[in-house]
């Protein structure tokens, strides 16, 4: 939610090259993983959610790193060496 709130923020203030919805999105889906919320378990000292948020961490860090192209290609993105090169032959 914060990257599409600070997105369209940014998008304000820029005159030329805005953030695209389906960048924002793209952003959302392959950003950070877990990072915030496994530093705030280990302050808790407790074994059980520092587990716990590592299992989620992993999960989704699989699962959403995994779907990562199959987003792109739904929301019609191409990276630049895709489009540098061209159609494929294959």
């Amino acid at each position: 939610v914060m990257v599409l709130l600070l997105c369209t923020l940014a998008n304000w203030r820029r005159k030329s090259r805005k953030i695209k919805h389906s960048e924002m999105v793209l952003m959302w889906w392959a950003g950070l993983r877990g990072a915030m919320a496994f530093a705030l378990a280990k302050d808790l000292n407790n074994e059980v959610i520092v587990s716990l948020t590592i299992v989620v961490v992993l999960f989704t860090t699989f699962v959403c790193g995994c779907s990562t192209s199959l987003i792109v290609s739904r929301l019609g993105l191409v990276s630049a060496t895709a489009a540098k090169e061209g159609p494929s032959d294959t």
